[in-house]
């Protein structure tokens, strides 16, 4: 008889749910008898349960990590949102209730050459004006809104950030706006 690695054939019963030992027994080109009396002595099926109850506490423990560190990654990308919006909204109340104005200033002077010579200065002027309550509202939602993901500590969806990035839209409008108005003097 030729020699026979049992570790070999007993792994691969192992290993394969689906197979029956008369299975190992044809692939293997061994007698039924032979693979069931090792079998038995072996607790192959015995065997078999411990690697698939080990195999699947592996794999529940990879998928466990791989979500852990999904749920770690999305929740600093949050941390990172949260701390750029939270500048923004703080900007945002340094500026509620003032009013920044562009002046630009258009020198003509003749030249002895019979030419004109212009020069532009621009002068910025921020003054105190009424508080616009619908931006105030817009900051206290925002600021709301992020205080709720903070405490929640959950992945926040698209809508939670539409406030804060409305006001951050109507922000750069309005700083668009005022670079845009000028006075000729």
């Amino acid at each position: 008889m030729a020699n026979i690695n049992w570790t070999e054939v007993k792994m691969y019963y192992v290993k394969n749910a689906s197979v029956s030992v008369a299975d190992v027994a044809k692939k293997f080109k061994l007698s039924l008898s032979t693979v069931t009396w090792h079998s038995k002595r072996e607790k192959w099926t015995d065997a078999r349960e411990e690697y698939y109850q080990k195999f699947s506490e592996k794999l529940s423990e990879k998928m466990l990590q791989e979500d852990v560190d999904l749920a770690a990654e999305r929740l600093k990308k949050v941390n990172e949102i949260a701390d750029k919006l939270l500048d923004k909204l703080s900007q945002a109340v340094d500026e509620l209730g003032k009013t920044r104005t562009k002046t630009v200033i258009k020198t003509v002077k003749p030249t002895k050459n019979g030419g004109t010579r212009t020069t532009t200065k621009e002068k910025f002027v921020t003054i105190d004006t009424i508080i616009d309550t619908l931006s105030a509202q817009q900051i206290s939602t925002a600021t709301k809104t992020l205080r709720d993901i903070f405490a929640s500590g959950e992945d926040p969806d698209e809508e939670s950030f539409d406030g804060i990035i409305e006001i951050g839209a109507r922000h750069e409008e309005a700083e668009d706006d005022m670079d845009t108005t000028s006075q000729t003097t």
